[in-house]
């Protein structure tokens, strides 16, 4: 993807199967840069993501504003117009939302600085250029970090049935909603095959 967030798969990573924890995940990419969007939107779908792109901060919310879905993984460029950076545009979409999704921050800036800013806010920080690779280990890590895998990928039968009962009796909203988009990831995937 040229001098984008990431370089062009090799035909070696083209090749290997997306990680399981992948797919179906929901990804807000946040680029200032058109063609980088639709670059990174066409790779994540090819990893069974499902994907929106914004250009800014501003642009992520009101796109979440038409999904009922909350993003899983935020994957953003630091430097945005403006003066805006993806920190900033993270701190939106987390404000938005009101809660913290996983985010991973992609920089061609390697200033000391920049990486504590980012491990300050728990946020995963690669260095342009990004191989394919090392960005799918950063947002598996992410989500891991996060908890925000599928639970059906680590859970038996048992643990997800108790998951969810006790996600359905808590009053919390979040809760509630998690087990439903987990139900319709489980639905999808089942459609898929």
């Amino acid at each position: 993807f040229g001098e984008g967030l990431v370089d062009a798969p090799s035909a070696a990573s083209a090749s290997r199967p997306p990680p399981q924890e992948l797919n179906g995940a929901f990804v807000v990419v946040i680029d200032d840069e058109a063609d980088v969007r639709a670059g990174m939107e066409s790779l994540l779908r090819e990893w069974q993501c499902l994907v929106i792109t914004a250009s800014c901060g501003d642009d992520a919310v009101k796109q979440l504003r038409r999904h009922e879905r909350t993003p899983d993984l935020i994957v953003s460029d630091y430097q945005l117009l403006n003066g805006e950076t993806g920190l900033d545009a993270i701190r939106l979409v987390h404000q938005s939302l009101q809660q913290t999704v996983p985010a991973v921050l992609i920089t061609g800036d390697v200033r000391p600085d920049r990486l504590r800013e980012a491990n300050n806010q728990g946020i995963a920080l690669l260095h342009k250029p990004v191989e394919p690779d090392k960005l799918q280990s950063a947002m598996v890590e992410a989500l891991r970090q996060a908890n925000h895998l599928n639970p059906s990928l680590y859970m038996t039968l048992g643990d997800r049935l108790r998951w969810f009962e006790g996600a359905a009796q808590l009053g919390n909203r979040n809760n509630r909603l998690r087990a439903v988009r987990h139900a319709q990831r489980t639905q999808y995937r089942r459609h898929m095959r």
